[in-house]
């Protein structure tokens, strides 16, 4: 990615559960990594983001079957302008691989 610097750390979060929560769980770790002063890396987002409808709630996990790009949902060319109208740099995912289990990546959160 332009502008990314390897030496600069990251934030890596997860979303959960239905599209509001997915959505307040980007803007958290959005606002967290500008206050850590860390690049957030993009989550991949849950396609189908519903909660139960029983009384029990219920936790949507993302999984394979389940897991869209981040893209899928936000528009890249608005949403980049504005992340760089705000100062924020983000990451993509693809950045970051898993090696054996390991991941090898910009000295993530996740891999630290």
């Amino acid at each position: 990615m332009a502008g990314y610097r390897a030496s600069r750390s990251t934030l890596s979060f997860q979303v959960c559960n239905g599209y509001t929560n997915q959505r307040l769980s980007i803007l958290y770790g959005f606002v967290l990594a500008k206050t850590l002063g860390r690049h957030p890396v993009l989550p991949r987002l849950i396609l189908d983001g519903v909660q139960g409808m029983n009384k029990k709630p219920s936790k949507v996990q993302l999984t394979l079957d389940n897991a869209g790009g981040f893209f899928t949902f936000y528009d890249r060319a608005t949403f980049t302008h504005f992340m760089h109208y705000a100062g924020v740099e983000y990451i993509e995912p693809d950045v970051c691989v898993v090696v054996g289990g390991l991941a090898t990546c910009c000295s993530c959160i996740c891999c630290s």
